[in-house]
């Protein structure tokens, strides 16, 4: 069986940061929270975490208050 995880895909969810849809960034920074508990090796580079980070903090209040999940993340977790 293929092991899933370490520093590509770690990569790879970052990169999908940048999706346009609230809910792909939503999952992604999920996952990458959870490789981060499981594979505490990995590294990232705070300033690319930062900027994520300010991107979904620059958003108007408006836009932000009408993203929604599909899911509750109680269902998510399951």
């Amino acid at each position: 069986m293929a092991c899933l995880g370490g520093k590509r895909a770690m990569d790879g969810l970052l990169n999908w940061l940048a999706d346009a849809r609230f809910l792909v960034r939503f999952q992604c920074g999920r996952a990458m929270d959870y490789l981060r508990h499981k594979e505490a090796d990995i590294q990232l580079v705070p300033a690319r975490v930062y900027a994520v980070v300010e991107r979904e903090l620059s958003v108007l209040k408006s836009i932000w208050q009408g993203h929604r999940l599909l899911d509750s993340r109680d269902t998510m977790d399951s």
